[in-house]
């Protein structure tokens, strides 16, 4: 069933007078939404304080008297203060690169400013380093390599002050006019989330809550709080900090036999001629940050049904950075786990392209999915209605930021006059067709990327900064929304094939409820053998496998040439750089790969289509089809959107439209077919009415 979502993000004026049960008032008067998402980003209060426990009671109340729901955030990195009381020696860690030149005496110094940690609102604040993680000397031999037989540790003096931190490094004459780095550690004023200690603490105050009934939880974009770097230019950020806490440290060298902290110079400079060294570490360091962030989602939905009933609602999307070819960020804040968060209704938000909220739907098997929107900095209430149609013609809905979003400038006010009431006609004209199609858009197309290529930063970004608008992850969301303009094709990496997510059944590769014809691997360096097993595998079984790149080493730094020729051997078709868009659907058309796409309209799995109009009004938006698909000529004008069900002999439409059949008019308002009495034995009868969740398609 549809949610319908709204969200709501409270400031402390909900908390002066009758405000919040004027504002409530106001958003149930004027909107029909079934669940309100109330989240904290601007209120720096406890999740136990007493008057924040008495306005959501009171919300929860007031929303139930209209038989609507509150999905409560309940996010315990807003939590530092008593997290640290309980336990004081877990701390959130994140490491920082600084660096310089020795002079002739071997000695160098470096300033930097100190950086803000935490979570804003909750303790944000400029933080000096706690202690040296490391710290050496080499000769460099390029941008991001040294020597390593000139490889030295130096000594550090440390001089902290409130806005900045003076470096002095010390490595004697003998290593005069070297390159020096030093690796500082910072305190991120966060509970550390790859601590054991986040659960118990984190289901106190879940526990919380557990008297009022709420239609559900969520904490939105879970991950390590990034620290941004202060440069900033014409709009670009860039990170430069990597989260290392204890906690990760004992994990990881449980994982893989060895203390990434003993090779953090890795993170920033690679041995020369050895490169494949520094590049494992960063592999494996990401893999357990993604494996990390896994086993915290996974809690939250766990322990979030437990406490509030199995058909509680778990929010929302961990996708972080609102750009849809920028998401780099996301590399040092969740180690792109989007695939791997658990949830009934795939989520995500703003920009993030159609292949992967389809691969979410898919992996999940949701009825819907959910893409928050909140006009994309535009201010334009029109991109709401674009949005939303578009969203409804491949499956998925809108989760509606906001009706107030204070001290964000980007964000459209939806309760300011005429939004809401604009949103609440296009919702109406949404619900009428929700439950009407029960199935999920086709993707014939799988473009699998391996993950390790697409997030390791000294092989991606060339360093140890990761700066919005480069890096490899760019280029391949480029290439999958490029296809997708005219092909349904789903976006995974290749990191579901290591969890056991991404199968093969009967030779086909099968990803929950979508079974694939074709498979695109791209993005191919440090290739893992699970991943060229499993390729290898699916050719073998008479699969169409494209592959497109190159791989000299595999996930482990070891040589990846015998592994990979193996792998473009069996491939129908290999070419060492990305093909174009363009060029790459002419290889699936010849390869008879369907697209699963009409004009305006899109090929569910079970052969119902989709069409919806290129929305710029909320309702009577004004769009045509001309398409042959199962055999029949469809002929339609009308509004919003069309569905046709050839299975079943079904069809809906919006109000004011005219449709024909292999030449036959349906007359909307006689509901027969026009001049041909068998028409209505071919195709089956369209159902007036607006029941639509009883599984039969209407005229509305």
């Amino acid at each position: 069933m549809n949610q319908s979502i709204l969200y709501w993000k409270w400031d402390e004026k909900v908390f002066e007078g009758n405000t919040l049960a004027v504002l409530l008032d106001d958003m149930l008067k004027r909107s029909s939404f079934k669940m309100l998402y109330v989240s904290f980003h601007h209120i720096s209060r406890p999740y136990d304080d007493k008057e924040l426990y008495e306005a959501i009671e009171y919300t929860v109340g007031r929303l139930a008297e209209d038989g609507r729901k509150l999905l409560l955030d309940v996010d315990a990195r807003n939590e530092y203060a008593a997290f640290h009381k309980e336990y004081p020696d877990t701390e959130a860690l994140r490491i920082m690169f600084h660096e310089g030149t020795l002079d002739g005496c071997g000695r160098g110094s470096v300033v930097a400013p100190n950086p803000k940690c935490g979570r804003v609102g909750r303790g944000y604040k400029q933080t000096s380093p706690k202690e040296i993680a490391g710290a050496w000397c080499f000769e460099k031999t390029g941008a991001c390599t040294y020597d390593s037989a000139t490889l030295r540790p130096v000594s550090v003096k440390v001089e902290a002050g409130t806005e900045e931190t003076r470096f002095e490094a010390d490595g004697g004459a003998e290593n005069a006019g070297k390159r020096f780095v030093i690796a500082a550690s910072y305190a991120a004023n966060l509970p550390d989330v790859f601590s054991e200690n986040i659960y118990p603490f984190y289901e106190k105050a879940l526990r919380f809550y557990k008297d009022l009934p709420l239609g559900g939880v969520a904490n939105d974009e879970w991950g390590f709080d990034l620290i941004l770097d202060y440069e900033e230019r014409d709009g670009v950020y860039s990170v430069s900090s990597f989260p290392l806490t204890s906690a990760f440290r004992a994990r990881f060298e449980r994982e893989y036999g060895y203390d990434v902290g003993e090779r953090l110079l890795g993170f920033a400079y690679a041995p020369a001629g050895a490169e494949g060294q520094a590049y494992r570490v960063i592999n494996d360091y990401l893999a357990l940050f993604r494996k990390l962030m896994r086993e915290n989602n996974d809690w939250f939905y766990e322990k979030g049904k437990e406490i509030f009933g199995r058909d509680a609602f778990i929010g929302v999307h961990s996708t972080y950075w609102g750009d849809p070819y920028d998401f780099g960020m996301d590399i040092l804040h969740n180690a792109v786990d989007w695939w791997e968060v658990k949830r009934d209704y795939a989520q995500t938000d703003e920009f993030c392209i159609y292949p992967i909220r389809l691969a979410l739907m898919h992996k999940w098997s949701s009825p819907y999915w959910y893409n928050m929107w909140y006009s994309g900095n535009t201010q334009q209430l029109h991109t709401y209605f674009e949005e939303t149609w578009k969203n409804v013609r491949f499956g998925g809905r809108t989760h509606y930021l906001g009706y107030e979003c204070p001290n964000e400038g980007g964000v459209v006010k939806l309760k300011n006059r005429g939004g809401l009431e604009d949103v609440e006609q296009m919702e109406r004209g949404v619900s009428l067709i929700d439950g009407a199609v029960k199935s999920r858009p086709a993707s014939s197309l799988l473009i699998l990327f391996g993950m390790e290529a697409a997030t390791n930063w000294l092989y991606a970004y060339n360093g140890p900064r990761i700066v919005r608008g480069e890096g490899r992850l760019k280029e391949l969301l480029r290439f999958a929304n490029g296809i997708f303009q005219n092909f349904n094709c789903d976006l995974a990496p290749s990191s579901e094939i290591s969890n056991g997510s991404l199968r093969l059944r009967g030779g086909k590769p099968v990803y929950g409820s979508q079974e694939y014809d074709a498979v695109i691997y791209i993005s191919c360096e440090f290739l893992r053998p699970e991943t060229a097993d499993y390729l290898l595998r699916y050719a073998a079984a008479g699969g169409r496998l494209a592959v497109m790149g190159k791989a000299e080493l595999l996930a482990d730094g070891t040589d990846a040439k015998e592994t990979f020729a193996r792998l473009k051997a069996a491939a129908g078709y290999y070419s060492p750089e990305l093909l174009s868009p363009a060029e790459t659907i002419r290889l699936m058309q010849e390869w008879e790969v369907p697209s699963n796409r009409l004009e305006g309209g899109c090929v569910y799995q079970d052969g119902t289509v989709v069409f919806t109009a290129d929305a710029v009004l909320p309702r009577e938006n004004y769009f045509t089809v001309s398409a042959e698909e199962n055999g029949c000529r469809l002929e339609f004008e009308g509004n919003d959107y069309l569905i046709a069900d050839f299975k079943n002999r079904r069809f809906c439409c919006g109000e004011g439209s005219r449709l024909k059949i292999d030449g036959v008019t349906w007359n909307t308002e006689s509901g027969k077919w026009e001049g041909r009495r068998d028409e209505e034995e071919k195709f089956g009868r369209a159902y007036p009415g607006t029941g639509a969740g009883s599984g039969n398609l209407q005229t509305n």
